[in-house]
């Protein structure tokens, strides 16, 4: 058995991981995954949008196939990400033609510099509605058609759950930003169960709107994480069997 998290900074361990992220974190207790088994795996992208966390999330269950459950954070839909040091036409071209190509998502195409500020080491800037008037947010928006972003977004939770089937993956969401209407609702589009992490903290939007939070990578206390793994094994008691 294997358990992969994917998923924006609340994915992210505290005590170690592949993307260090933007928060300055004070704790070196365990993530609430890592209380639920103790040799998981996170590629939690700090500020990560939905694209590109649902891409390497993607990536790693290709490349890995020991991967046997995965538990995927849906960040906030506002979120998203752009080229900042302009695309090779040639090359871009090459990219779509290569899009349906598994070979494709199997190449490190994500590199972990992405960030917020634009002087970034990489081609790509994350942002999100923090950005409305800034000179990228306005120009990318007004020339997409207005249905795409949100249709697109289920639409890469959906190719995840397709993917976790075909190599019988377990998977279930998480969605820290979303009310239990939008949790429900995403249950309905994917047919993926979606972890309710207010039925433990009932004051969750509050508290990750705080600056103790935002301050502490993957957002929640050492006594958030050990109340979040005791539900987690009361609500799924046999999900980690394989």
């Amino acid at each position: 058995m294997k358990l992969l998290v994917g998923g924006d900074s609340f994915a992210q361990f505290p005590n170690g991981q592949w993307y260090q992220g933007f928060a300055e974190s004070h704790i070196t207790d365990k993530h609430w995954c890592q209380l639920i088994d103790k040799n998981v795996v996170s590629v939690g992208y700090g500020a990560g949008d939905l694209y590109t966390t649902s891409f390497v999330t993607t990536q790693k269950i290709l490349q890995d196939d020991d991967i046997t459950h995965c538990i995927f954070f849906i960040t906030h839909a506002s979120r998203d990400i752009i080229q900042t040091k302009g695309n090779d036409v040639i090359k871009l071209a090459d990219n779509l033609h290569e899009a349906f190509s598994i070979e494709y998502y199997l190449t490190d195409y994500i590199d972990p510099n992405i960030s917020k500020n634009k002087e970034s080491l990489s081609n790509y800037m994350f942002f999100d509605g923090d950005f409305l008037k800034s000179k990228y947010f306005i120009p990318y928006f007004t020339i997409h058609a207005d249905f795409k972003h949100l249709h697109t977004k289920l639409s890469v939770l959906s190719l995840l759950k397709t993917l976790c089937d075909r190599k019988d993956v377990k998977l279930i969401f998480v969605a820290p930003f979303d009310v239990l209407e939008v949790q429900n609702n995403i249950t309905y589009f994917t047919g993926v169960s979606v972890f309710n992490l207010l039925e433990i903290f009932p004051n969750l939007q509050e508290w990750i709107s705080s600056k103790e939070a935002w301050n502490t990578i993957s957002h929640f206390s050492s006594d958030m994480h050990f109340k979040t793994a005791n539900h987690f094994h009361k609500i799924y008691p046999n999900w980690l069997d394989k």
